[in-house]
């Protein structure tokens, strides 16, 4: 019964900060890409609302490797991540997929994983996190 309790608030908590916003950005249930479009560098274009950690820009490589340029808390600094297509993790009952996975050390004890997107606008591909959206440059 208390996992009940925990699942409800969960879903509620996910559920009632969902929005719908109109965009020029398509809206496919899949975007087909190829994982070679995604190599190069990325920057943020928009931010939807303050957040404890904002990417501004990010530098996919061939090895899948990212550098990250990202400001939080104590600055802005450049690391280097990891990412990966097509990525889905399980947390209790739900299940969260996205078509690019990005993780990266904030610090040392901090792991941060952003899950995006891969969507279109006009011709060219963008990606979508929680908040962000990012062109390629």
């Amino acid at each position: 019964m208390k996992n009940l309790h925990l699942i409800i608030l969960l879903a509620f908590t996910l559920f009632s900060s969902c929005k719908v916003e109109k965009s020029d950005i398509k809206k496919t249930s899949k975007v087909n890409f190829k994982q070679e479009e995604l190599i190069g560098n990325w920057k943020r274009t928009s931010n939807n609302g303050s957040k404890k950690i904002i990417i501004n820009n990010l530098i996919l490589k061939k090895n899948n490797t990212a550098d990250i340029n990202f400001t939080d808390s104590e600055g802005t600094r450049i690391v280097t991540g990891k990412w990966s297509t097509n990525k889905s993790k399980r947390i209790m009952n739900f299940e969260f997929s996205a078509d690019l996975a990005l993780s990266f050390m904030q610090n040392k004890q901090s792991k941060n994983i952003s899950f995006m997107t891969v969507a279109k606008k006009g011709d060219n591909l963008i990606l979508k996190s929680n908040k962000s959206i990012f062109n390629k440059e």
